[in-house]
């Protein structure tokens, strides 16, 4: 029996359960019900992990809201177990993209850091947050309740010694408590605007991560973009390579992306019942609720073939009218992925979101192959702009090429840039490529670590669509630029 799914269920289900904004799980986590775990991450919920590298939009900040919040964390437990996230440990934010005054300093931390060493003020954010009660008044001034962040600074600065008794009591008090206590940055590249004091910071912060392994109650996880971590500046201390070769790497597999989707269709509002009762009665496959949630079966999350059936009941067997334009189940992530085979879930989401959008109208299935080449679009114009928020530099050199039709060779490329005197402009901007003093190659090496550029057997540029589409470049027979 063929697998159908209604058409109609099936797009206010993607609908209802897919926000419009993805970016929102920057300050708050995703609903309980959306939250989606790949096995692969389990090891960076760990209270051990110390270090966690991920794409803009692969899902730190997601994390790293849901480990504060209690009732994320009793259902990460439940899921991945306690061994992974006890859900008694007490989880602070130390650093993160929204203004926190009384948890860490956000705003002017090159100023506050000027005379000082980077680390000592994430040393102040710890023990600030390890700190309760008696012991926090037992320091005086700097550690009241108004205490200022450049007084906390300055005494860590000027007592190291009573600065390590004091994080010791705290480590053997939360011990003999039996409580464990987390503290977790994110957004760390919006410590500065300059990347030099970025990297002076970020250094410092892993420092004091890994003098925090020596003690039992008390860890510190920082969860980082992999270009932050390139440069050797940010490495050149003793044994930083116990920080950076335990890392743990927040990758999408395609069937961990499906799976994502499957926890979104499946706990929706409007057609979660529909999407659900067809997988139960067409599949054999049922999902069990834990609470308020319906959690996705393990077949479809791990078998690639059911679930490629699964979704093409959803958007119909082609990218076209046969198979010679592709199958959406591989399409679909295909074109997402960057140069590195990086898909982000917040473009994988806001893709289908699109998609569903487009299709209203459409007759047999609930998303048509033109719908999620439009999402595609969307997804890319989204990308486009975070990656503007993080690399200004890139869109300065991806206007000179607009309208080129790729792949092409890179002469064509440095044409265009030394046409528009795209070096010039880039020596006077404060967003530059680390590169930059080696010229045009420089760039493009720049571009190829990001996993904008692609350099092909023949020497060939060429661009992964999840950039090439909003960044106006053409491919013969790809998805149409955004004009």
């Amino acid at each position: 029996m063929k697998l159908v799914f209604p058409a109609e269920p099936m797009r206010r289900a993607i609908l209802s359960s897919i926000p419009e904004n993805t970016s929102q799980f920057e300050e708050r986590p995703p609903e309980i019900r959306f939250l989606y775990f790949p096995a692969a991450h389990s090891r960076a919920l760990s209270f051990d992990t110390m270090l966690v590298q991920g794409i803009r939009g692969a899902g730190k900040s997601l994390w790293w809201a849901a480990l504060q919040s209690a009732p994320h964390r009793e259902m990460i437990a439940q899921v991945m177990g306690s061994r992974v996230v006890d859900p008694t440990t007490e989880v602070v934010s130390g650093f993160g993209a929204s203004s926190k005054p009384d948890a860490y300093p956000s705003r002017g931390l090159t100023q506050l850091v000027a005379d000082h060493d980077p680390s000592n003020l994430w040393r102040a954010i710890l023990l600030h947050h390890a700190l309760s009660g008696p012991a926090r008044e037992s320091l005086g001034r700097p550690w009241l309740i108004d205490g200022l962040w450049v007084e906390r600074l300055a005494w860590v600065a000027s007592h190291p010694e009573q600065f390590e008794r004091a994080l010791y009591q705290c480590d053997e008090a939360l011990g003999q408590a039996g409580h464990r206590k987390l503290v977790v940055f994110d957004a760390l590249d919006r410590t500065s605007s300059d990347w030099g004091e970025r990297r002076r910071l970020l250094r410092g912060l892993l420092l004091v991560l890994l003098e925090v392994r020596s003690y039992k109650h008390i860890r510190a996880k920082a969860f980082v973009r992999p270009d932050m971590l390139d440069s050797a500046e940010v490495v050149n201390f003793p044994d930083a390579s116990k920080v950076v070769t335990n890392d743990v790497r927040l990758s999408w597999s395609r069937a961990d992306l499906f799976g994502l989707f499957w926890q979104h269709l499946a706990n929706a509002d409007e057609g979660g019942d529909v999407f659900r009762d067809v997988c139960s009665r067409q599949l054999g496959v049922v999902f069990e609720r834990v609470g308020d949630t319906w959690r996705v079966p393990e077949r479809l999350k791990i078998d690639t073939e059911l679930q490629q059936q699964v979704f093409h009941a959803i958007t119909g067997p082609y990218m076209g009218r046969d198979a010679r334009r592709g199958f959406p189940y591989k399409w679909l992530p295909g074109h997402l992925a960057d140069t590195l085979a990086q898909v982000s879930p917040r473009s994988f989401l806001a893709a289908l979101r699109r998609a569903a959008n487009d299709a209203t109208g459409h007759v047999g299935t609930a998303l048509s192959y033109d719908g999620i080449k439009a999402g595609v679009q969307a997804a890319s114009k989204i990308r486009v702009e975070e990656v503007a928020e993080d690399f200004p530099w890139v869109r300065e050199a991806m206007k000179c090429l607009e309208d080129m039709v790729l792949p092409c060779k890179f002469s064509e490329v440095k044409q265009r840039w030394k046409g528009q005197g795209l070096l010039e402009a880039l020596q006077q901007s404060k967003s530059r490529p680390q590169h930059l003093d080696q010229g045009e190659e420089g760039v493009r090496r720049d571009l190829e670590e990001l996993g904008f550029f692609e350099r092909m057997s023949d020497g060939r540029v060429n661009m992964p669509d999840v950039y090439r589409v909003a960044f106006g470049l053409r491919r013969k027979g790809g998805v149409r630029p955004v004009r």
